[in-house]
């Protein structure tokens, strides 16, 4: 879980966490290192790709972080999902929110997807 020290050239990164995962429950709470916490691995990935802003942008499923101003203009996004635990949004085996709730419009592979066709278009 530790963070490299430096890239060799800018990485871009997505990064989808759930709030209620209970596979990272354990490292916020008890983490010596910052960078092993959802949001701490997303602010590393900034500041190692060489990014300047960070932005929020509260979105109807949670909150969309992105960074500006990155090295070689590499995309650097977070997305923290609300009401989720441990599971793939738009999977067969997907749940529902804890408030019963399903989120049809947020499906993680097409964000996946959508990510790495702007990418592979620059």
């Amino acid at each position: 879980m530790d963070p490299p020290t430096k890239l060799a050239r800018p990485v871009p990164v997505l990064y989808i966490h759930s709030d209620s995962d209970e596979q990272f429950s354990g490292f916020q709470a008890n983490s010596p290192h910052f960078a092993t916490t959802p949001h701490g691995n997303w602010v590393t990935w900034g500041y190692l790709d060489g990014c300047q802003i960070q932005t929020a942008e509260k979105t109807e499923w949670g909150v969309r972080f992105s960074w500006q101003g990155c090295k070689n203009g590499v995309p650097v996004l977070a997305d923290f999902v609300e009401g989720l635990g441990h599971e793939w949004s738009g999977s067969l085996d997907s749940h529902p929110r804890k408030d019963g709730e399903t989120i049809a419009p947020l499906n993680f592979t097409d964000m996946a997807w959508q990510f790495f066709t702007v990418i592979h278009a620059r």
